[in-house]
């Protein structure tokens, strides 16, 4: 493999990485959502999805899926029911964020109307069930985001024939065997950087973003959003699912 072609494809794929597309969508919600660190837990996850993605590519697992359609069917459906999962967690979250959020304005409010010590010790639990209520999103593990990273990855057979059309155009026709293989997992490497060099400089950006507009009202809007979109990635691929 020449330098020229390594560069070609490291180019590639970072401009592939940065087109929209279901994972940088996750990332970015993801990101909004719970921070710049929670994001970057995503991202370990996508980027694991990756190289499981490339091992399969290597060993051949990927031309079998492909080969089969039923089984294509299957992770695709997989991936939806997963993503409706992930929508309803967000709109749960929305919702006991909301109930939280008025809880803590009515204790604030009762405690305004009143100048004695019972009043202030309503304010202080109010303002501690707002405070509860403000960071709730950010109470989710780095373990629990880095598996929804990995099944949003691994659940998405498009990610495979993605690696089937585009990766063979970058080997050398002589390449056979074990030194195919290698080829093959050096261009996964590449790709996997390029990604990951997308996928955090999103999550720096969405988890500043965040950072600036961190309150209950704001964080329920974007669960909302998340959840919406959750939900159109889930009927994207129900409508591509004999694709």
């Amino acid at each position: 493999m020449s330098f020229s072609v390594l560069t070609s494809f490291a180019l590639a794929s970072f401009i592939l990485a940065i087109a929209p597309g279901p994972d940088n969508i996750f990332v970015l919600t993801q990101s909004a959502l719970y921070g710049v660190k929670k994001g970057i837990a995503v991202i370990i996850g996508l980027c694991l999805g990756i190289l499981i993605q490339t091992l399969c590519l290597v060993v051949g697992l990927s031309a079998f899926i492909s080969a089969v359609p039923a089984l294509m069917i299957v992770i695709k459906l997989i991936g939806v029911a997963y993503l409706c999962y992930l929508a309803y967690q967000a709109i749960k979250a929305s919702r006991a964020l909301s109930r939280e959020s008025s809880q803590a304005a009515a204790s604030a409010a009762g405690a305004g109307a009143s100048a004695d010590a019972g009043a202030g010790a309503k304010a202080d639990a109010g303002a501690d069930n707002h405070s509860r209520a403000h960071n709730k999103l950010g109470d989710i593990s780095y373990r629990r985001l880095v598996y929804r990273g990995l099944i949003m990855n691994i659940t998405n057979p498009k990610v495979q024939l993605f690696f089937l059309s585009f990766f063979p155009q970058f080997l050398p026709s002589s390449a056979q065997g074990m030194v195919l293989a290698a080829y093959m997992a050096l261009l996964g490497a590449i790709f996997l950087l390029m990604t990951l060099i997308v996928f955090c400089s999103i999550a720096l950006f969405s988890g500043t973003l965040s950072s600036y507009f961190n309150s209950p009202s704001f964080n329920i809007k974007l669960n909302y959003s998340a959840a919406f979109i959750f939900l159109a990635l889930a009927v994207f691929t129900l409508l591509t699912l004999t694709e």
